[in-house]
C-alpha cells in the first residue's frame, strides 16, 4: 500500500511539473503580445498580482512548520525581493523587447547549470563529475547562443544573460532561509517586498503603472499574475516537494521547448542553427544531470538499504510487505 501511495504522489509530481513547464513556456510569448506596455510596468503588474496568490499557499506552510520570521529575516527577503523583481524579473522583460522571445527562453533553461556554478562559488558547494559535466554543457549552449565572437553577436543578448546570472543568485542566496521558513513563503515574500519597491521606484521615475491598458492587456496580465506568477510557482514546488528537485530541473527543458513552438507559430520567430544546437547542449546538460543523479541515488540507496544482521533481514523483508 505504501508503494502504491508513493507512486500516485511521484505521478502527481510529475504532471504538476509538466503543468508548470507548460505555463512557464508562454510567458515571453504572452510578454511579446503587449509591447506598448513598458518593462517595469509589466513587472509590477504581474508580480503582485502572482505574490498575492503565492502568499496565501506561503502562509499555510509557514505555520505549519511553526517558524517565527525575525527582523533580520524581514530585511533579508527584502534585499532578496528587490534582486528578483527590480533587477532580474524586470530585466527579463527588458529581454524580451530586445531578444526573440523563444532566445530568452532557451537561454533561461540553462538556470539550473547557472545555480549550480553559483552554488559552487558562493556556497562552496562541492561540485562533483556529474554536477561538472552539467555546468559545462550548459555553458557551452550558452556561448552557442549568444555567439559572443563575430558578426553574429547582438548585444542585446546581454539582457536574458544578465537576467537568468541574477535569478540564479537569487536561488542560491535564498536557499538558506528557504529551508527555514519554506520557499512559497520566502517567494511570495519576495516578490510581494521586490514589487512594492519597483512600484515605488517606477512612481517616482514618472512611470505610470496602469496606463494604457486594454481589455485585452487585462486578461494577459490576469493570465500571467495568477497562472505563471502565481500558481505555476506553487505547482513548482509542490512538484519538487513529491518527486525530487533533480526532476523539478526538467521543467525549464519543458519552458524552452513550448516556448519555441509557440514562438514559431504566434509570432514567426525563426532561429539560427546555432542557437538550436546551444538549446541541444543544453537539453543534454539537464539530461545528464538527471541521469547522473538518479543512478548515484540508486547506488547509494541500495547501498543503505543492504542488512546488517539476520534481524536487519527480516525486519527489511517485513518493510517489503507492506509496501
Amino acid at each position: 500500500m505504501q508503494r502504491s501511495s508513493s507512486g500516485n504522489s511521484a505521478y502527481k509530481g510529475y504532471y504538476l511539473l509538466l503543468f508548470t513547464g507548460l505555463v512557464f513556456g508562454t510567458l515571453e510569448v504572452v510578454s511579446k503580445l503587449m509591447p506598448h506596455i513598458g518593462p517595469l510596468q509589466m513587472s509590477f503588474l504581474r508580480f503582485s498580482i502572482g505574490g498575492l496568490v503565492i502568499l496565501p499557499f506561503g502562509l499555510l506552510d509557514l505555520k505549519k512548520r511553526k517558524t517565527p520570521v525575525g527582523l533580520l529575516d524581514a530585511l533579508y527577503v527584502m534585499v532578496l525581493g528587490i534582486l528578483l523583481i527590480p533587477m532580474s524579473m524586470t530585466l527579463l522583460q527588458v529581454s524580451v523587447t530586445k531578444v526573440p522571445a523563444s532566445l530568452v527562453a532557451l537561454i533561461f533553461s540553462a538556470n539550473p547549470m547557472i545555480i549550480a556554478a553559483l552554488a559552487s562559488l558562493i556556497l562552496k558547494e562541492r561540485m562533483g563529475l556529474v554536477e561538472a559535466a552539467f555546468v559545462a554543457l550548459g555553458m557551452i549552449g550558452i556561448v552557442l547562443i549568444i555567439r559572443p565572437f563575430g558578426k553574429g553577436f547582438d548585444a542585446g543578448i546581454l539582457y536574458p544573460l544578465a537576467s537568468v546570472t541574477l535569478f540564479g543568485l537569487y536561488i542560491v542566496l535564498a536557499r538558506k532561509l528557504s529551508k527555514r521558513l519554506g520557499s512559497l513563503f520566502v517567494t511570495s515574500a519576495a516578490i510581494l517586498a521586490g514589487s512594492a519597491v519597483l512600484g515605488l521606484y517606477a512612481s517616482a521615475t514618472g512611470v505610470e503603472l496602469l496606463a494604457s491598458l486594454t481589455w485585452k492587456d487585462a486578461g494577459y496580465l490576469v493570465y500571467l499574475g495568477v497562472v505563471v506568477s502565481g500558481l505555476a510557482y506553487v505547482t513548482y514546488f509542490k512538484g519538487m516537494d513529491l518527486t525530487t528537485t533533480n526532476t523539478g530541473s526538467a521543467v525549464f527543458f519543458i519552458k524552452s521547448l513550448v516556448a519555441a513552438v509557440l514562438s514559431a507559430f504566434v509570432l514567426d520567430e525563426v532561429l539560427s542553427p546555432t542557437v538550436y544546437l546551444g538549446g541541444v547542449f543544453i537539453a543534454s546538460g539537464i539530461f545528464v544531470m538527471m541521469a547522473g543523479n538518479s543512478i548515484m541515488a540508486g547506488k547509494y540507496g541500495a547501498a543503505r538499504r543492504q542488512p546488517r544482521d539476520a534481524s536487519d533481514a527480516q525486519a527489511m523483508a517485513a518493510e517489503s510487505e507492506t509496501v
